[in-house]
Order: structure tokens, then sequence, then C-alpha cells
């Protein structure tokens, strides 16, 4: 996953947004960038979090410890 960040992060575009390393090309726009860029890297890690962690309490709630 970490080539394909990389490469979108490059390349750009609307499909590039879905990975939080995509947003540093609008992050060296200026001020404004920055911030746009700083919510949008936070906004998609929350979602992979939220993501990531109901599948994995649905993975984990039947298993005896």
């Amino acid at each position: 996953m970490t080539i394909t960040m990389m490469i979108f992060a490059v390349v750009g575009g609307p499909v590039a947004m879905i990975f939080p390393t995509s947003y540093i090309p609008l992050a060296n726009e200026g001020l404004t960038g920055a911030g746009l860029a700083y919510l949008g890297a936070i906004g998609v890690t929350i979602i992979y979090v939220l993501v990531f962690t109901k599948i994995a309490a649905k993975k984990f709630k039947n298993l005896e410890f």
C-alpha cells in the first residue's frame, strides 16, 4: 500500500484523495492550502480508523482470552 500511496501522491487526481499522503501538494500552496491539507489528511485518517475499528470489533467479539 505504501508504493500505491507514493504514486498517487505524485500523480494526484480525485482518486488520490483517499490516501492521507496525497494532500502534500495542497499543503505547498500557502496557508489556506496547508489548513485544508491538514484537515483533509485528518479526515481521511479518521475514516480509516473508524472502518478498521469496526472490522476489528466484529472479528474479536467472539474471541476468548
